[in-house]
Order: C-alpha cells, then structure tokens, then sequence
C-alpha cells in the first residue's frame, strides 16, 4: 500500500519494456524512464505476467475526489493497479457535483443538469442516472417567439463555424459574428435572450466566447439535444459515490471505509521527477508514488494552492492560462406560497434589464417538486463574482425588488434564501471552464499533456465535452489509460497538435526544458488577447418580464423550442500524416530515409529517437519537394 514518506516506501520497479510504437503527427511529448541504455528487452513485449506484477506494484496518488478523480481511480484499478490513494481537500467526495439540505429538500448547489441525452450516442452518465434510478425530470426551455430569432443567427453562426481552419487562426467571438451580421443585441429583450442562448449555457459573455468551439456543441450532437433536471434527495453526487463504491471498500451500511479515500486532505506541494513524485499536504503528511494524477479544478491550477517543484514549465502555464474559468451561480430563494404561473411551457421565465445579466434568468420547482414554493434565479460572470462578495440579505433585497417588478408589488417576501459562492471557495475557484475566443485543441492537448510522473485530468481537458459532467467523466478514463500505457511501456507519448498547421515546430520535453522549436530557434508561444467588438444587448416575450416602462408581460402563449436546442455535430478533422509518412510519390529519396531512421530505432538511446521524431516531423510536415525539407532530414539522420 501506499504509504507516508517518512516510513521510506517505494514500490518496485519493472524492469520490462514493450517495443516504442509512434504515435502519427509532428508533436509529441515523450516521457520515459530513466532507465539505462540496454535496460530494455530487446526481444519483444513484456509478458502478460510481468504486466500484471507491473500494475500491482505501482503506485498512483489521485488529487481530487470529483467525476474526474473517481473515474480515472477506477479506472486504474479495473487494470490492476490497486496502489492508489486519492487526496480529497473537502470532507466529501463529487467536487462541484454537490446537493444540500435548503427548506427541507435537496437542492443541487453545482451541477443540475445531465445534458445531451436521447441522441445516436449514449450519454454515459444518463446510462448511469438509469441505472441507479436517479430521479430526474426533462428541462422545458421553452420561450415564446422572440427567440426565433436567435436561433436563426446560431444556425447561421454553425454553418459559418465550419468554414474555419481547425487551427483556429481566424477563429472569432460570438459576438463578432452577431456583428457581421448586424445582429448585435441592444435592448434589454435583445440582451435577455442573447444571454439566455449563451451567458446560461457557458457562463461567459459572447464576446469572449470562441464561435468555432462551442457552435454547434459537441455534447448536443454527439448525445442528443435534451437536457434532464436532476431532482433526488440522493443528490447528484450519488452517481460519483456509486462509481466509488465499485472499487473501494465500503462497510455493511455502504459507507466507503477504504483507507485509499482521505478526505480533509489539503495538498500544498507536489514534487514531480522522472522516477516519481512526493506529495505535502497541510496538515505536514507527505506520500511517495510512481506517478501523481492532478483532477483539481483549472481555476485551482490557476491559482497558487498547489506549489509545483520543479516549477512548470512556460509551454503548460500559458496553456492553463489561456483557459477561462467560468463562474455559474444558482439562487434558491422559499416563499410562504407559490405566486408565478406553472404548466406547459412555464418553467422558465427571463427577467429582460437595462443591464445586462441582472437576476435574468428564473426556474420553478413546481414539477419537480410540487407544493415547495422554491424559485431558483441564475446569475453569472461578474454577477456572479459580485453577488457572492455581498451578503445574502442584500442579495434577496435585490432579488425581491426585480421580482416585484415582474409581478407585482403584492407578492409575500421571501423567507429564506441560499447563495452557493464557487468562484470564493480556494478548492474550487469557479464553476466550470469555457472556451473562450483563440484556444484550440493545441491548448486543449497542452492543459493535459503529463511531465513526467505527472499528469493531469479534469472536464478542462476534455476537447469536445468540457464544462459537462460527461466530460469530467470520460476526462477521467482517457488521463488514467494514458497512466497505463506508460506503466505498460516505460514511457508515454501525446501528440501535440500545432496551432497553426503550417508551421514546423515540435515540443520537447527533457530533464532541463520544454520549448517549441521552429528551424532550431527556440521561442514560445504566446497569445494576444480576445479582440472585444460591440456591446451586448438582448429580445420581451411572455415569459421574458421588462423592466422599462411601457413593457408589459401577460403570460406565455406558446413558443418554440429553447435555444438550448442542437445543432449539427461538428465534422471531424483528419489527422494528418498516418505514423509520419509521406504520401507524395515524388519524394522517394525523404521516404527511403525515414523509412530507414524508422527501421534502426530499435534499441536507440533518448537522443537518438528524439532525431527520429525530428525527421518524422519534418517529412510530415513539409512540402515533400521543399529543399529544406531533404536537407533538414538529412542532417537530422547523420545525428544518429
């Protein structure tokens, strides 16, 4: 088992090793034991045996009990490594997957919603909510016809999405693209429903939220367009405990009593190395282990909780902070008797202000759970920062003053309030990351690729489903199978895919750096910020309440479908070249070459197979017929 530094424990090393596989594309990050020239069977695999002693005795410390961190410890053990041990800082497991006890029901402080479901594919975690009988309700988004409209310039926003390169050079912002089509929304009805179809899924204004990223969303393609309310005095977290209780220990009551699971476990430092790392937590307990599996939030990652020893390096700092980290707070506010319409197509209600994002955005309970007498307004962004910096009696004064002015001045006070603060909690800092204007999957692969004994996961590293609980989920199970195959081969590969395809550069992870090459000139790679174009605004229906004079408000009447409604599911992109061949036929003499490096790589040292990476890359990447391309291979092969 995993123990504490100072009883000195290391697992064993093996010693075996499988053939090197390349993975296709010119970016890799190449981590590999130190091991000495030779060490390596020369003969073939490792056997299945030696496999499985290799996964017994090798030891993994997971940071964060969340989706994420639960999923890749399950991961893990299903593949035999059962050395685990997961560090929780809170004294519960689920991470932003939290329910509490507001008015006597159970209230979802985190996440709500599982979202994209009853499409071609299965969404895993409806199939879990299934299995486990999760009680749960389908989200009628309907509002009336103003936002017809809108949906008109999102389908014109997919179909322009798709004509972008995917190195997202020419990416914009939504809100650019409402420009171009002189769509940009001004009036407080134009501004409620501009939000509605964004701010309230991505938690970040269009301006600073990437167009060809997140229209079409890959979760309503891939899944299906609809959404489900999670409603059960279980809480949502129960699917995470659920998947907990499949490898850990639990005693006759269900309660998890495995030692492998510590919670109130702060950890401070995280000293990383080619041959393992050693974790400090706050309470001055240290732990040893072959690899460290960080699943904190990327607001955690942006913050300064976690010392990283050495400290990481530009290339995954610049990635990290590319990413936003968006703050998502839902208000619960009780009141004596219920005074809001319910039925068909009256669930929600939107709040259309003069300023933008002010209380916008209202739910009910009433079909979930009758006779409650519960609203429930979502705020985001700065709302969200300012609101929860306030106290809460402040917050339900404005809270009651705009739902008097949707309904009237005769409507009971309410009684209590709940205001859940995310962004303020130093284990969480914020909601859920979104994809904000000139990130790609470049970033994407950066924010995840390991270094050395150290690797990351979370829903911010999931390319298509971030932000989603199925992507926390799945984010999991990739992170700990990229563990395995490093188990598995003594070292593991991630391609890097370039930001820009037509350049020629490579990263390179070593003992001592980690830069991107371009023609043997070391740079790196920075970003210039999201260009901010026009102002926001936003369309009054009947369920959409103003608060300008003149503007009345009866009751909905009958609408489409809400702009949470799915697209297209985005195209998918080749990967390029297939193992770093070439597939000109002009060019026999660069193919004959690599063909070569490729066949003597077998037994090379680190440096050797690095040159091999380079004329991969090169043969890959540049016109077969470019002179530089022959003389680069070239001199890249008389290294070796």
């Amino acid at each position: 088992m995993l123990r504490e530094l100072n009883q000195s424990f290391w697992p064993k090393k093996d010693e075996g090793g499988l053939p090197r596989k390349m993975l296709p594309g010119a970016y890799h990050h190449l981590l590999q034991d130190r091991q000495e020239e030779g060490e390596r069977e020369r003969g073939g695999g490792r056997r299945e045996s030696s496999l499985g002693a290799a996964m017994d005795s090798t030891s993994v410390i997971i940071i964060g009990a969340g989706m994420s961190g639960i999923s890749a410890a399950k991961t893990l053990s299903d593949a035999g490594v059962k050395d685990i041990l997961i560090l929780e800082a809170t004294n519960r497991i689920g991470g932003r997957i939290r329910n509490t006890y507001f008015a006597d029901l159970s209230v979802e402080t985190g996440a709500n919603w599982i979202e994209g479901v009853h499409g071609e594919e299965q969404n895993p975690i409806w199939e879990m909510a299934q299995q486990l009988g999760l009680r749960t309700f389908r989200s009628d988004y309907t509002v009336e016809a103003a936002i017809d409209e809108s949906e008109k310039i999102h389908s014109l926003g997919e179909k322009y999405s798709k004509t972008l390169p995917p190195s997202g050079r020419n990416d914009i912002s939504i809100s650019t693209f409402q420009r171009l089509e002189n769509k940009i929304p001004s009036t407080p009805l134009e501004m409620i429903v501009d939000y509605y179809s964004y701010d309230y899924e991505f938690a970040e204004p269009p301006r600073v939220t990437s167009l060809q990223n997140t229209v079409p969303l890959p979760t309503f393609d891939d899944f299906g367009d609809n959404v489900y309310f999670v409603a059960d005095e279980r809480g949502y977290k129960s699917l995470v405990y659920n998947l907990a209780t499949m490898f850990l220990k639990t005693n006759s009551q269900g309660v998890i009593v495995d030692p492998r699971l510590q919670l109130g476990k702060v950890v401070t430092e995280i000293q990383y190395s080619g041959d393992g790392a050693t974790v400090s937590t706050d309470d001055t307990s240290s732990y040893r282990a072959d690899f460290v599996l960080v699943s904190v939030s990327i607001g955690v990652l942006q913050s300064d909780l976690i010392k990283f020893n050495p400290v990481l390096p530009k290339w995954k700092i610049l990635a990290l902070y590319e990413f936003d980290m968006a703050v998502y707070t839902k208000i619960f506010l009780k009141f004596p008797f219920k005074f809001w319409p319910d039925g068909d197509d009256r669930e929600f209600f939107l709040y259309a202000s003069k300023r933008r994002g002010y209380y916008p955005v209202w739910q009910h309970f009433e079909k979930q759970y009758p006779g409650a007498n519960i609203l429930m307004v979502t705020v985001t962004d700065e709302e969200s920062r300012r609101i929860e910096q306030q106290d809460e009696s402040t917050t339900k004064t404005e809270a009651m003053e705009v739902l008097r002015s949707m309904f009237g001045k005769d409507i009971p006070q309410a009684t209590d309030i709940l205001v859940p603060r995310w962004w303020s909690n130093k284990f969480f800092r914020g909601s859920f990351s979104n994809w904000p204007l000139g990130v790609n999957r470049h970033e994407f692969d950066s924010i995840k690729a390991p270094i050395k004994r150290l690797y990351f996961t979370g829903e911010h590293t999931s390319e298509h489903y971030n932000g989603y609980v199925h992507g926390a989920y799945l984010a999991g199970i990739d992170s700990a199978n990229m563990i395995i195959q490093h188990i598995r081969d003594g070292f593991f590969e991630v391609e890097i895919k370039p930001k820009d395809s037509r350049a020629e550069m490579e990263y390179k992870e070593d003992d001592h750096d980690h830069g991107c090459f371009y023609e043997d000139q070391q740079f790196w790679i920075t970003q210039m910020p999201p260009i901010i174009l026009g102002k926001e605004g936003a369309p009054p229906t009947s369920n959409i309440f103003m608060d300008s004079p003149g503007c009345k408000a009866d009751g909905p009447h009958g609408a489409p479908e809400a702009t949470s409604k799915l697209l297209q599911r985005r195209s998918k992109k080749g990967e390029g070249c297939e193992g770093g061949s070439i597939t000109s036929k002009e060019d026999r003499d660069v193919k004959v070459i690599v063909a070569a490096a490729s066949k003597r790589e077998k037994g090379m040292t680190r440096e050797q197979q690095h040159q091999v990476f380079i004329i991969r890359s090169a043969a890959c990447h540049s016109h077969p017929n470019d002179s530089r391309t022959k003389e680069n291979v070239g001199r890249h092969v008389s290294m070796i």
